[in-house]
């Protein structure tokens, strides 16, 4: 696996270049500023707290500085200012400055910022926001903390993402961070959008800020927060060579506990003559319902004009668990049985009356379903909509809520004392004691969420939507659906050489190519790894359809040459019939055939477990020297 550094330097030997010009220039980061209108303004190195907004409205660069703002205050470029924020003997920083609670950067009005070697920590609003005719670049970043929202891009707007790391929520956010009802990570509205070579990971790692409401008494629990992790909504998107890791959903909150049943009233004493029974406590009420999990989906393209998502690669994708049904209330106690009347004037003394029944348990809760979980949603195209040469593994549903437990039976009455005889004559019968009540039944587990690969709904005439040449790999028990196709189609569906596992159903609905497609384990290695390799004799090898990989994807996510031919391996796919023409491998790593010396635990990768090897087994210096310089450099 990639270390956070390597990451962040993957494919980016482009950004470094912050320096001053000579004749008066000013560059940062590549850009020349002198070369706009205004006066350049900025901040150079060092520690700035305590700031309130800044106005950019001409050119301006933040540069090599920590910058803590004061709440609510952050950076606002309108009118046409251009906002440079780089790094150069190590990252910017900007966040707020005690509580993380900071305004953000709003681009207004055609401004635009270009975003370098920086962290951004989050806030409780978005950490940039974009209106129409903003233009926003990143690269070599890391957005962290956010509250459910990172960036907001509104119509008009446009967003060029590159080798950048979004995280989930840590420990420096802001404290009144629930404030969406769905976080959408990356929300677009009729916006244009670029995302490459970037790593969303780790949401939430905060699971406190999305789990549902626990409830108060008899009540369901509320259900944990839905999280999307880019949402697009007309406009323009593409993903390419991007990882998604540990993304899970809200859990659902606790059904509150059941009331006690009342208390079954006691038995009136009689002047004379037999007793009153006490009465049976009341039943105690059932434990309130556990909240559902929330619904995790990592894309969500609708009524999209362009939507390609090609080489990402998706890991540990789970909907929210089911919150705990509440416990079941305690029965009411039984009423205690009267006291006999006395014997008097010839009439005999009164039995005592009996104690009335403890009343059940009330039974548990039930627990919440656990949410549903989607790689892709594409909902009522607009235009060509695309997905190519992805791999996701380990697509499940998370744990159902477990019942609530069944609350205690409680204590019959006590039998009432028989009266006493006069002149010779018995005494009553004491009355006899109430049974106890039963325990309330354990509440039933919650359902479990349905699990998509790609889900593809109201495919209008006119509208084209191609899903191939893909990995779904599940991880689950049930009610998983490889590739869905919903909702009135009409339009062209095509997902032929795609493979999916461990689903019960493969594809469902109708569409072209569903007989190409490879049902077998794909035997990936390294399956955590951000992009995982297919080693020697996976079935994805030469199985994909090569007309569906576009023929400007000529290298896989590792930048390795695309439609390679392992003549190892069968060819099963479809390269058009062209002789000795390589096949394409489903997913978004080609297997290149060539197997490492130094890989000695045929991973297809060389790595610390393989240095380890190398050195134990390693007969003098010159040979341990050469091994640990080919893992050094790589050997794939």
């Amino acid at each position: 696996m990639f270390s956070m550094a390597q990451r962040l330097l993957f494919g980016a030997c482009l950004c470094f270049l912050a320096a001053s010009g000579s004749l008066g220039q000013r560059i940062v980061c590549g850009v020349n500023l002198s070369e706009l209108d205004g006066a350049i303004q900025g901040i150079g190195p060092g520690l700035n707290l305590n700031l309130n907004t800044i106005t950019v409205s001409g050119p301006y660069f933040i540069e090599a500085s920590t910058i803590r703002f004061n709440p609510g205050e952050g950076i606002v470029v309108r009118d046409g200012g251009f906002l440079v924020i780089c790094g150069q003997n190590g990252p910017t920083e900007l966040r707020g400055n005690t509580t993380a609670d900071w305004g953000g950067i709003r681009v207004e009005n055609g401004g635009t910022v270009v975003i370098r070697s920086a962290t951004l920590r989050g806030s409780s609003v978005p950490i940039i926001t974009a209106e129409s005719g903003a233009s926003v670049d990143i690269r070599l970043a890391e957005l962290v903390d956010g509250p459910g929202r990172y960036i907001e891009l509104q119509p008009g707007s446009s967003l060029h993402m590159m080798t950048s790391m979004v995280r989930g929520q840590g420990t420096g956010a802001a404290p009144n961070q629930a404030v969406y009802s769905r976080d959408s990570v990356i929300l677009s509205t009729q916006a244009d959008v670029w995302i490459e070579k970037c790593f969303f990971e780790d949401f939430p790692s905060d699971p406190d800020r999305v789990r549902g409401t626990n409830a108060s008494f008899n009540n369901p629990g509320s259900a944990g927060k839905e999280l999307v992790v880019i949402e697009a909504n007309g406009g323009m998107l593409e993903l390419v060579n991007n990882s998604f890791r540990s993304i899970t959903a809200g859990e659902g909150g606790r059904g509150g506990n059941g009331t006690s049943g009342g208390s079954g009233a006691d038995g009136e004493n009689p002047v004379f003559g037999g007793a009153e029974d006490g009465e049976d406590g009341d039943t105690g009420r059932a434990g309130g319902r556990g909240g559902d999990g929330g619904n995790t989906t990592i894309v969500v393209a609708r009524n999209m004009e362009y939507f390609f998502a090609a080489h990402n690669a998706f890991y540990d994708l789970r909907g929210g668990r089911g919150g705990m049904g509440g416990n079941g209330g305690r029965g009411g106690n039984g009423g205690d049985g009267a006291d006999g009347g006395n014997a008097i004037f010839g009439i005999p003394a009164g039995d005592g009356g009996d104690g009335g029944r403890g009343g059940d348990g009330g039974r548990g809760g039930t627990g919440g379903a656990a949410g549903d979980a989607r790689v892709f949603i594409v909902d009522a195209p607009a235009g060509p909509n695309v997905i190519v040469n992805n791999t996701a593994t380990r697509i499940g549903n998370q744990f159902t809520g477990a019942g609530g437990g069944g609350g205690p039976g409680a204590l019959g009455g006590f039998g009432g004392d028989g009266g006493e005889g006069s002149f010779g004559s018995s005494d009553g019968d004491d009355g006899s004691d109430g049974s106890n009540g039963n325990p309330g039944a354990t509440g039933s587990f919650g359902g479990l969420g349905q699990v998509f690969g790609a889900d593809l709904r109201n495919i209008s005439t006119g509208a084209d939507v191609r899903c191939n040449n893909s990995v779904f790999d599940f991880a689950l028990i049930d009610f998983g659906v490889g590739i869905s196709v919903s909702g009135g189609q009409a339009g062209l569906v095509d997902v032929s050489g795609n493979l999916v596992w461990s689903a019960e159903t493969v594809v469902q609905g109708t569409a072209l190519g569903a007989s190409t497609i490879v049902v077998a384990d794909p035997v990936l290695m390294g399956v955590a790894a951000d992009f995982p390799i297919p080693p020697l004799g996976s079935p994805v090898i030469d199985a994909g359809v090569n007309e569906k990989t576009p023929a400007f994807l000529t290298t896989d996510a590792l930048a390795r040459p695309r439609f390679a031919n392992v003549l190892s391996m069968p060819d099963v796919g479809d390269n058009g019939g062209v002789p000795g023409l390589g096949i394409v491998d489903i997913g978004a790593v080609e297997a290149t055939g060539f197997v490492c010396p130094l890989d000695t635990n045929g991973d297809g990768r060389v790595d610390a477990t393989d240095a380890q090897t190398t050195i134990q087994s390693s007969a003098d210096a010159f040979a341990l020297a050469d091994g640990l310089n080919a893992i050094a450099t790589g050997c794939e």
